[in-house]
């Protein structure tokens, strides 16, 4: 059974992949903005990592489980112990209109900050594709990345690591996995 971990942009995708992927397996899947929120929630700035990385680490010692989301910072237990990481390299103007759409759809304001922190979000996403330095941080807010970071995070799972560009690798990628996922033992 999967052990699979899903990283990308915000909008690429990685949601829609998690619920397909437990839909067709039956493992539950891990919003880890869910688990992000346990920082959140302290309101300490910086928000603290230990309760996320001992979160990632339970989760990572289960025997299945999907996890998708943004975060490189704490996840190494998740990426450690994935049986498959998957890169999503949605195209920026999709992952954009994505996000858009999911913030208007939620109405103005939502709880996600109304429309200047679309624009903040906006620019950060831009920011996730266009940014070439694999060692940038920012101080104010130490979950968010780039693409190239998480290029370089995930490729230390070597032949675990699935980059999935296209909509046709991503299905052939879920029935390459499906299909591992029901093969019983000999």
């Amino acid at each position: 059974m999967p052990r699979v971990l899903i990283l990308g942009s915000p909008g690429s995708g990685k949601s829609r992949l998690a619920r397909s992927l437990s839909a067709s397996t039956g493992v539950r899947a891990t919003d880890l903005d869910a688990v992000a929120a346990i920082a959140y929630r302290t309101g300490l700035r910086p928000r603290p990592v230990g309760p996320l990385v001992r979160e990632a680490a339970r989760l990572a010692g289960q025997d299945t489980w999907i996890a998708e989301g943004v975060f490189i910072g704490w996840t190494e237990a998740l990426r450690d112990r994935a049986s498959q990481v998957v890169v999503l390299k949605t195209p920026l103007v999709r992952c954009l209109w994505r996000v858009v759409r999911r913030h208007l759809a939620a109405g103005l304001p939502n709880q996600h900050g109304g429309v200047v922190r679309l624009f903040q979000f906006c620019f950060e996403i831009v920011d996730y594709h266009r940014n070439r330095n694999p060692d940038v941080s920012w101080p104010e807010n130490p979950d968010r990345t780039t693409l190239v970071a998480t290029l370089r995070f995930a490729s230390k799972a070597n032949d675990r690591l699935a980059v999935l560009a296209t909509r046709h690798d991503i299905d052939e990628w879920m029935r390459d996995i499906t299909a591992q996922s029901t093969v019983g033992p000999c």
